[in-house]
Parts: structure tokens; C-alpha cells; sequence
């Protein structure tokens, strides 16, 4: 991931690789997110706690680009975090137009990574 990173900030870009829940470092469900989990009794209810945290990625990415006033970026899953880019992608129709649009403006490529 290093070089990743050091050729992406060489050509003025900034890398965003969100850590998926619960992997090290990153942050801890809530108690109403773990609830979510808890009753899921369909196949729709899956898709549904899945594509939240897709919507969470998304205001993630874009709290980033507002706090660091980013241009250029450059947004990646690796691995089992692939999927989670995807349910961030799924996820646009549910953000803000002005979320969207400063999504537009700034991310200038998604990239999944990882075997598979």
C-alpha cells in the first residue's frame, strides 16, 4: 500500500483507504448499528445494513475532502474493504446533491485492490 500512497501524493493526489469496521484502528459500530445487524432476517435486510455503511464510507469521504480542503483524490478498498468501496458506490442516490457534487469535483478515481 506504501508505494500506492507515494505515487499517488507524487502526482498531487490524496489516497483515501478507509480501514473497514472493526479492523484495527478503525472505529467501532455503534450500539444502533450493531442492532441493525442483529435483525437481519431476509436477504433485503442484509442488503439494507450493508448499504448503510456504504452511506457511512461516503460521508466519510466526504467529511475528508471538507476538513482538508482536498482537490485531487483518489478513494480505495483493499481486500475484503473492496466490497465496501462497492456498497459506497451503490450507496451515491442516498447522499446529499451537495455531498454529490463535491464527490464529483474531487474524486478523481476509485480503486479496488486485493485477490479475487
Amino acid at each position: 500500500m506504501l508505494p500506492m500512497i507515494e505515487m499517488a501524493n507524487s502526482l498531487g493526489y490524496r489516497l483515501i483507504c478507509p480501514n473497514r469496521r472493526l479492523y484495527p484502528g478503525s472505529t467501532t459500530y455503534t450500539e444502533e448499528e450493531v442492532d441493525s445487524f442483529r435483525h437481519i432476517n431476509s436477504p433485503e435486510d442484509g442488503a439494507k445494513a450493508y448499504m448503510k455503511q456504504g452511506e457511512y464510507l461516503l460521508q466519510f469521504a466526504d467529511n475528508m475532502i471538507k476538513e482538508h480542503d482536498l482537490k485531487q483524490v483518489i478513494i480505495s478498498g483493499w481486500s475484503l474493504g473492496s466490497g465496501y468501496l462497492s456498497a459506497m458506490t451503490c450507496s451515491l442516490d442516498s447522499a446529499s446533491e451537495l455531498t454529490k457534487e463535491r464527490l464529483r469535483r474531487s474524486v478523481k478515481a476509485l480503486v479496488w485492490n486485493g485477490r479475487f
